[in-house]
């Protein structure tokens, strides 16, 4: 199979673009041609990064200039992910959820303030770590059976909602195929809560 098989379900230009902008980059991203959907190679695509999504048929301006070389690119290598396997995609396993986590800030204990005092005086400052929160909020991540990464919980859950969504495996990817397009979704080696204390030691 590849990126450009025909989809058997039609989907209109207003349908595809508000099935694509939520996989766009945040408006915070530096690379400010990720932050719309766009079209590329008879496809309309939307990234943030880690996840891509594209969906049959150009219904958005079309890439070109260096990016769309950078997309010429990404289009062979994803190709090569959907012919690794003659029997790549399934039905999807079962995954369990556990929602946001919370870790409590190990420089001020929860506190939210750095207390210290001097011979003189008593002190009282805005831990900076946490910037006054007391702990951090941290992104929920899961484990797919048979894959050895951590993968963002709220895109996979938005994947796995598609219609007629089927998923598969190749090295540290997970693939979707669904009845507009294909998505892929790459994962982290350490989890947030892992990345996160690396800052206090």
């Amino acid at each position: 199979m590849s990126l450009k098989q025909n989809n058997t379900t039609p989907l209109s230009k207003e349908a595809a673009i508000e099935l694509l902008t939520p996989f766009c980059a945040p408006e915070d991203d530096h690379r400010d041609y990720l932050k719309t959907v766009f079209s590329f190679d008879g496809l309309t695509w939307a990234t943030a990064g880690h996840v891509i999504m594209c969906v049959f048929g150009e219904f958005a301006p079309a890439l070109s200039g260096c990016e769309g070389m950078v997309y010429d690119n990404l289009c062979t290598s994803l190709n090569s992910i959907l012919n690794s396997s003659p029997n790549l995609f399934g039905p999807p396993p079962e995954i369990h959820f556990k929602g946001d986590g919370w870790l409590t800030c190990k420089e001020c204990n929860g506190k939210r303030v750095i207390e210290f005092d001097s011979d003189y005086n008593n002190y009282e400052c805005t831990c900076k770590s946490c910037e006054g929160d007391g702990g951090f909020n941290i992104k929920e991540q899961v484990i797919i059976p048979g894959m050895r990464r951590y993968y963002d919980a709220d895109v996979l859950r938005r994947l796995l909602a598609l219609p007629g969504v089927e998923i598969g495996r190749s090295d540290d990817i997970v693939c979707f195929r669904f009845d507009y397009g294909l998505a892929f979704l790459s994962g982290a080696e350490k989890t947030h809560t892992e990345r996160r204390l690396e800052q206090f030691q």
